[in-house]
């Protein structure tokens, strides 16, 4: 079982297979040498899709992991027009809400760690086993170097959204109480959509934001695809209920939405600044009296004047 993803793993290098940055090797300031793509990759991913397709026509359903994808676009439709990913797109973004989820979404991958490192532990021994293992020391890696960016000392004392909270939190709660399989089904809807999300968004001018598309929303990163394999082995080999695997990818797909759309629109205060009751009635009294000795001034000035007209004509 999973021999396919033997072949597509021995050609891939296994630092692109986690989720958001870990994925990427030129992500880590340096920490990997940047991946190219081989004649030998290309030649396994194609081996992969005959393989693929060869169960397909001997089932006549389609893959796992495609319908998987399929029944979820909605979903990722919905994430693509949230204010988060607009702004990215177009550069307008507001940068505090971009720190806001990004602190939260350091946060996110060190609870991410754990739910790993869960799975792990309840895992037997073998390819599912190992390549959660190779998942955990990049999240690790990743989430270290967010936190030293951000300045998170204690991940503790971050006040994450619901959004966010909920989401890791159904991720460990896959990982505590399900088959290993069904984690993978859980880190699915993450490796596949950002991609898919950089890929609508390709066009645009990115401004400031830039660097952080490249590295996060890279339309050509397809690392999920080992994921795909062991989905689709277990589906074939009757290891995956189909039904749970739907409800576990559609519930992550919607966390990936949330999490989104939690980042709203940055409103500046419309109300002006309170004015002391006090000043306020010292200013009307003082204004009312300087009125008053003003117009009794005039009233002097214009009773001296005629005084002197009237004593000019008698003299």
């Amino acid at each position: 079982m999973f021999s396919n993803y033997v072949l597509f793993e021995q050609q891939t290098d296994t630092c692109t297979m986690a989720l958001r940055n870990p994925r990427q090797s030129t992500n880590l300031e340096s920490i990997h040498e940047p991946t190219y793509i081989s004649t030998a990759r290309v030649l396994a991913v194609c081996l992969w899709l005959l393989c693929i397709q060869q169960q397909i026509n001997m089932t006549g359903a389609e893959p796992l992991s495609e319908y998987l994808w399929k029944q979820t676009e909605a979903i990722r439709n919905k994430a693509l027009y949230t204010n988060f990913v607009q702004g990215i797109a177009n550069g307008s973004l507001n940068p505090t809400a971009f720190g806001s989820y990004m602190v939260q979404d350091a946060v996110y991958c060190y609870k991410a760690k754990q739910s790993i490192d869960m799975s792990v532990s309840r895992a037997p021994d073998g390819e599912l086993k190992d390549y959660l293992r190779k998942e955990s020391t990049n999240y690790e890696r990743y989430y270290q170097v967010l936190f030293l960016k951000w300045h998170i000392i204690d991940p503790v004392g971050v006040n994450m959204s619901e959004a966010c909270e909920s989401y890791a939190d159904y991720e460990y709660q896959i990982a505590a109480t399900e088959d290993t399989i069904y984690m993978l089904v859980a880190m699915l809807p993450c490796m596949k959509l950002w991609p898919w999300l950089g890929q609508q968004m390709s066009s645009f001018d990115h401004g400031v934001y830039t660097e952080w598309y490249n590295a996060y929303f890279d339309p050509q990163y397809d690392g999920y695809k080992a994921l795909d394999i062991f989905v689709d082995e277990a589906d074939a080999s009757k290891t995956i209920n189909r039904t749970k695997a739907l409800q576990v990818f559609t519930r992550c797909m919607e966390g990936e939405y949330e999490f989104f759309n939690s980042v709203q629109p940055m409103q500046l205060p419309t109300t002006s600044l309170p004015v002391d009751d006090h000043v306020t009635s010292g200013s009307v009294s003082c204004t009312r009296w300087t009125l008053i000795i003003s117009m009794y001034i005039v009233y002097a000035v214009m009773f001296f004047t005629n005084c002197v007209f009237e004593l000019s004509a008698f003299l």
